[in-house]
């Protein structure tokens, strides 16, 4: 008996919108070989005590990749402290606003005062930390930092002196969405101080997108990963269970989604395709096929051609 037939058809409903692939806010960002290649950028950036920025085109999965090597991260460098700040892609028309967001990263109980006292407060916060901190340096990770202003850009600089003044190292990275963050960064260093593009902007790390040993990689581990975490199921058992016994795995279907992809102009200029599509491609090919799953299941070109252009959005007609 397979262990996929422990569990009944209504259990499996019932867990559907809580499976990783679906779940965008869980668990599903997996260590593929690009992430792997941003963590290792990362953590040598860390050991130097030299921040950089990554900037990679809306939806390469910078946010999700970010946060799974952080939490890596935390568990290699013992008693290193992260803080994490999401700049407001809707900004408050307020300087105030800024710094009330940043107490609120930062876990600070009081954010009321004048602006001057908020400012400040945010800046003795963040040396507090770097007193206590084991490694005599804390890392601050600006998310959606294309949304700063220059006035933020050089509060950011104030601070990193401060916390060298007290012989600490604060480490800064930025990550944002292409173009825009480097155009701000060379604006902000034009305008204000050639510094802020030496210490923001000396160095810039990559998230690349899946190339065919990359797509053959992930989905490789798609077909060994465990959900939920007490049982012994697959994410391609959990959605084709008898097709899994009968020997069928997503890892052999690299090659035909990669071709379908770059028919359907879909990689980018070094024929890559970006994470976004892939999780979004492979969420809807599971759900259309779900109700075909035998031991002799195979996937048909117009299957991968279907879920592509629907994840991709090209099958949407123009109305009026």
């Amino acid at each position: 008996m397979s262990s996929i037939e422990q569990y009944s058809e209504e259990w499996r409903r019932s867990k559907l919108l809580q499976h990783p692939l679906l779940d965008t806010t869980g668990p599903g960002i997996l260590w593929t070989n690009p992430v792997v290649e941003l963590y290792n950028q990362i953590a040598r950036c860390i050991v130097l005590r030299t921040g950089a920025f990554v900037q990679e085109t809306s939806g390469q999965g910078k946010s999700s990749a970010m946060k799974l090597v952080f939490e890596r991260l935390r568990d290699v460098f013992i008693g290193l402290i992260f803080v994490e700040f999401i700049a407001q892609t809707n900004r408050v028309p307020s300087v105030r606003a800024f710094f009330m967001e940043f107490l609120a990263s930062l876990h600070h109980p009081k954010k009321s005062g004048e602006t001057w006292t908020i400012r400040d407060r945010v800046r003795r916060k963040l040396e507090d930390m770097a007193v206590i901190c084991d490694n005599s340096m804390i890392v601050l990770w600006v998310d959606e930092a294309q949304a700063l202003t220059p006035d933020d850009f050089l509060f950011l600089r104030d601070v990193q002196n401060g916390v060298r003044d007290i012989g600490k190292e604060l480490v800064i990275f930025l990550c944002g969405e292409e173009p825009y963050l480097y155009r701000l960064i060379v604006e902000v260093s034009r305008r204000c101080s050639p510094a802020i593009n030496r210490r923001f902007a000396l160095s810039r790390l990559r998230l690349r997108g899946y190339g065919n040993t990359d797509l053959a990689s992930l989905f490789e581990q798609i077909d060994g990963e465990i959900w939920p975490p007490s049982s012994d199921i697959t994410w391609t058992q959990f959605f084709l269970p008898n097709a899994f016994d009968g020997g069928f795995r997503l890892k052999d279907e690299a090659e035909s989604c990669m071709t379908v992809l770059k028919n359907e102009g879909l990689l980018d200029a070094d024929e890559r395709c970006q994470p976004w599509l892939i999780r979004a491609a492979i969420s809807r090919l599971f759900l259309e096929l779900a109700d075909e799953d035998s031991k002799d299941f195979k996937i048909a070109e117009e299957d991968w051609v279907s879920a592509i252009r629907d994840a991709a959005g090209m099958d949407i007609q123009e109305v009026g």
